[in-house]
């Protein structure tokens, strides 16, 4: 089934869909650099923290091998992915990457609705993450965007101390003009995103990086104390480094006066039009029955093309030698599977498109991108 949209103005630059053109929207705000550390806390880093990782994925192959290269880069180890019930060859690629030894993967059977919920709770099980100092979650939607030191996790809790638990405020990102699926990098594909200002005045999720020991399984968004006794004793911070008595935090969100300074999470929502309509249909890990449709589209579209964030563009160059690393210890296979999976969003694109109810979710989404 082929799609035609009608051309905008703007839509002038990359090929697209099915011949349709696209350019990704601009906007002035341009964010660059990391913040230094002073010697102490680098010293500090040196430490060598180790900082683990949970994800579950549901047919995520087309951008798994770039999540696990960043995060890496980022100093998580261990990685710890789940999976269930794929179809686009996610739970191949996750073998292969546990295979070489850059993440530990397991299956993660479960109650629909309950796959995100069980995987936490298993991941306490295991040894890596017991022998962690500090651990987050996140989706593979979802890239933890350090802006001090030299862009490690590491960095984040050495520029923050006397903390024990850090509240990291997703800054949404929008479709930037794309309509069409793409092999490109989703970090350096999609720049423009919400205003860091807003943070200062507006709730906004957030998710958690804390230490292992004081704390039980990962949480969606909140962790909880392991004795919830003490919980007054624990120290808060937020991604600006600001303590709780400085920023306003409500159930799984909170604000940030000081703009996200430190580190912040890209979240890579919606991506393209054609991500979008897949992901619509595959429906949400934590909430099945969420109505992923225009309703939904439109409220992070609208809050998410006002500023320009490039800080994950520029390290594209290292992000792909990063994969390129681990495609030569896979012999190949894992860019093989990335090409595959991408084979495979294409196809399910096309399905999709047959219903008309998809059409018209794909165009809408395509004319507001």
């Amino acid at each position: 089934m082929t799609v035609s949209v009608p051309r905008r103005p703007r839509d002038i630059g990359q090929p697209g869909l099915h011949g349709a053109v696209e350019r990704p929207h601009r906007a002035s705000h341009v964010p660059v650099g990391l913040l230094p550390l002073d010697p102490w806390h680098l010293m500090r880093r040196r430490n060598d923290l180790k900082v683990a990782l949970v994800a579950t994925a549901k047919d995520e192959g087309p951008f798994l091998l770039e999540w696990v290269a960043f995060h890496r880069l980022a100093g998580f180890d261990p990685i710890i992915v789940y999976q269930n019930d794929s179809t686009d060859g996610t739970a191949e690629t996750l073998e292969t990457l546990d295979r070489i030894g850059a993440i530990s993967y397991f299956d993660n059977p479960a109650k629909r609705g309950r796959h995100q919920v069980r995987a936490y709770k298993r991941s306490c099980e295991v040894e890596a993450y017991r022998a962690a100092d500090w651990a987050m979650a996140l989706d593979i939607d979802e890239f933890l965007n350090v802006k001090c030191g030299t862009g490690k996790v590491q960095d984040l809790i050495a520029a923050i101390p006397d903390c024990d638990r850090i509240l990291l405020n997703w800054r949404l990102f929008g479709a930037g003009g794309y309509s069409a699926l793409s092999d490109r990098l989703v970090t350096e594909r999609f720049t423009v995103c919400d205003r860091a200002s807003d943070m200062s005045r507006g709730l906004k999720a957030y998710k958690s990086l804390y230490r292992t020991p004081l704390f039980g399984r990962p949480g969606v968004h909140r962790v909880h104390p392991v004795d919830e006794e003490t919980v007054t004793q624990i120290r808060t911070a937020n991604g600006s480094g600001l303590k709780e008595d400085a920023f306003e935090i409500k159930n799984f969100r909170s604000t940030d006066p000081g703009m996200l300074k430190l580190a912040q999470i890209n979240h890579y929502v919606l991506r393209d039009a054609s991500s979008f309509l897949i992901k619509a249909t595959r429906g949400s890990a934590h909430q099945p029955d969420r109505d992923l449709r225009e309703n939904f589209w439109n409220r992070r579209q609208r809050h998410s093309r006002a500023e320009q964030d490039i800080t994950l563009r520029q390290r594209a160059p290292e992000i792909e030698r990063e994969m390129h690393a681990l495609d030569a210890r896979s012999d190949g296979r894992l860019q093989k599977l990335r090409r595959k999976a991408l084979v495979h969003y294409r196809t399910r694109l096309e399905e999709l498109l047959e219903d008309p109810a998809n059409r018209e979710l794909f165009i809408h989404c395509a004319l507001t991108a």
